[in-house]
């Protein structure tokens, strides 16, 4: 099967050879190449990665140059060979059949869980014969042993694994498995299922055991399912294949108002042996790899990647991207680290509730008798006690409009597959404070300033920043801040930090997510929290300086709630001129934000 951007590299290696574009000359913007070939700018762009790794184009920054035109295709793009390390055969096998169409030498060596546990001494060994690369697939191993083991070397190495802490020296693949719980709950929900149990399999809780059941966590108080966010249940490795069953009925028993499961690869296969599935069980499995998807019976619903090649093509082309830039002399570019979103595969293990079904299984999101919803506009009152002490108000708006890089109201836009909508652009008057939302019809499809995390990572291919700052120029009194933050958990992942003209003083105001208290991944000492994740089903709740506002369909709010967050500085030097207004993330933390605007009192 001849792919799209197979079709655009060699339709740009025809063009280049038929202008007759001599060595080192420079090629317009992949923007500019996608117009003239007719396709996408990531078909194209990843046309031109395919070029760059065959040594035909050469990248400078952000610059196209054309490479040696009478190099040969079997001519290897770099020097030296590269180390294929894995304790899957078949993930040796399609990485070395990839190296190989790209004429790049190669060795492998398939570890073993029984003599490398941990594959310290085996990464020395291969260290010590000098490759120029390394590629290495961990599967659910742990990764951060084997990247100590070369934090010392120039040796460039990419790290495919389920779950990889982000290094600051090596480039890491991985599936995104919020994305994937989110998907597998998201396709329960839209069948009626409003009790899902999820199901881990481990000894300890891993990294990969933790992320999981957090995304899925996530999901589910997306979707307001409170009781379902709850239910996990913990299976024991060390069970046997009876023990399992056992275990597995018993909490059906003990649950049975439970019409779903999302569990790993395991526990569901052993679902579809004790249950009638789809009937008396719906069951949608984890299968992370393509590997894993042709171990699982035709049957099963499971999320996975389907296209192994996808992320292994990614992995050879970024290792040869940099062993290029390591031996032509030129810096070094920071680390990548790809998140891979996997694929719903929708076979005959789920099924859709009838309505009898639905009505005995009630959903976690329904009223009890008398309670009524909550009236978006009184969140939007709550008056901050600076601002009732006093009578006049002289506002100043700054400009986010050059900053901003995401939609409000499109697909995939804000921090998330959802939208934030029935959120108008103008002027809003929040806690007191008018704040004017970006209106992205008259600029550019841009109304939101996203900032780069685990979950937020590029707008139209480029990049999200983790430190802007924005002009002041002028004394204020007080900043207010609308903002909204996705992925909380309780801990500080950024800081608004106000310059001042005169010397350097600065003030930092920290912004700690509450998230749940399971989801607690260290203690912010006195720090104390002031935002939370903008989707219903939370606790959400007012600090001192900050509160909250909701938003939701003013025609049937019951089905549509969120939540935005606003934040007060009152400025203990209101004499002082402000110069900028710098906001800075921690883009490995976890939490997103995304700031909407920012009003100052003068």
């Amino acid at each position: 099967m001849i792919r799209p951007y197979h079709q655009v590299a060699q339709a740009i290696a025809d063009w280049i050879v038929k202008e007759k574009m001599p060595h080192r000359s420079r090629l317009p913007s992949s923007r500019w190449l996608a117009n003239r070939f007719g396709f996408t700018p990531c078909v194209t762009h990843r046309a031109c990665q395919d070029l760059i790794t065959r040594g035909l184009l050469i990248r400078d920054g952000y610059k196209l140059f054309v490479g040696n035109a009478s190099q040969s295709p079997s001519q290897s793009p770099i020097e030296g060979f590269v180390y294929v390390v894995s304790y899957l055969e078949s993930f040796n096998k399609y990485v070395g059949r990839i190296l190989t169409e790209r004429a790049v030498q190669h060795r492998s060596l398939r570890l073993s869980w029984l003599r490398h546990q941990k594959p310290t001494s085996a990464l020395r060994r291969i260290v010590a014969e000098k490759p120029a690369g390394i590629i290495l697939g961990l599967g659910g191993a742990p990764v951060q042993d084997p990247c100590l083991a070369l934090e010392t070397g120039t040796i460039p190495m990419v790290i495919h694994a389920e779950t990889a802490p982000q290094t600051p020296q090596h480039s890491t693949g991985q599936i995104d498995l919020y994305r994937g719980a989110e998907k597998a709950v998201r396709h329960l929900y839209d069948l009626g299922h409003r009790h899902i149990a999820h199901v881990s399999y481990s000894n300890s809780p891993s990294l990969f055991v933790t992320e999981l059941a957090d995304g899925y966590r996530t999901a589910c108080l997306k979707l307001n399912l409170k009781s379902s966010a709850a239910t996990i249940w913990q299976m024991k490795a060390s069970l046997e294949q009876e023990g399992l069953r056992a275990a597995l009925l018993s909490e059906c028993k003990r649950h049975p108002n439970v019409t779903a499961i999302f569990a790993t690869n395991p526990i569901a296969v052993i679902a579809t042996q004790v249950f009638r599935v789809p009937e008396d069980l719906s069951v949608v499995a984890y299968s992370g790899s393509l590997i894993d998807l042709m171990k699982a019976p035709s049957s099963l619903t499971a999320v996975g990647l389907r296209d192994l090649f996808r992320s292994n093509r990614w992995g050879c082309a970024e290792l040869i991207f940099r062993i290029q830039a390591i031996q032509s002399g030129r810096l070094l570019p920071p680390p990548v680290h790809g998140f891979f979103v996997p694929d719903l595969i929708v076979r005959g293990s789920t099924r859709a509730l009838t309505a009898k079904e639905q009505n005995r299984s009630a959903p976690d999101a329904r009223l009890s008798p008398g309670q009524s919803q909550p009236d978006p506009k009184a969140s939007w009152n709550k008056i901050y006690p600076f601002l009732k002490r006093r009578k006049a108000h002289r506002w100043c708006h700054l400009d986010l409009s050059p900053l901003a890089n995401h939609s409000l109201t499109r697909p995939h836009g804000w921090m998330g597959l959802d939208p934030l909508l029935h959120f108008p652009p103008g002027l809003h008057s929040i806690h007191g404070a008018p704040f004017h939302v970006l209106d992205e019809t008259r600029n550019s499809g841009r109304a939101v300033l996203t900032f780069r995390s685990p979950h937020t990572h590029s707008a139209k291919g480029t990049e999200l920043p983790a430190r802007v700052e924005i002009h002041v120029g002028e004394p204020v009194r007080a900043v207010y801040f609308l903002h909204g933050c996705g992925h909380a958990k309780w801990l500080s992942f950024a800081e608004y930090i106000v310059h001042f003209m005169k010397g350097k003083r600065v003030a930092k105001i920290p912004l700690v997510s509450l998230g749940t208290r399971s989801s607690t991944v260290q203690r912010p000492g006195k720090l104390r929290p002031n935002i939370q994740d903008w989707w219903p089903g939370l606790e959400q709740r007012d600090f001192p300086h900050a509160k909250y506002a909701l938003v939701s369909d003013p025609a049937n709010p019951g089905e549509y709630t969120r939540y935005l967050y606003t934040l007060e500085w009152v400025n203990p030097r209101p004499d002082d001129e402000v110069r900028h207004i710098e906001v800075q993330v921690d883009p490995k933390a976890g939490p997103a934000l995304a700031l909407i605007a920012v009003t100052a009192l003068l």
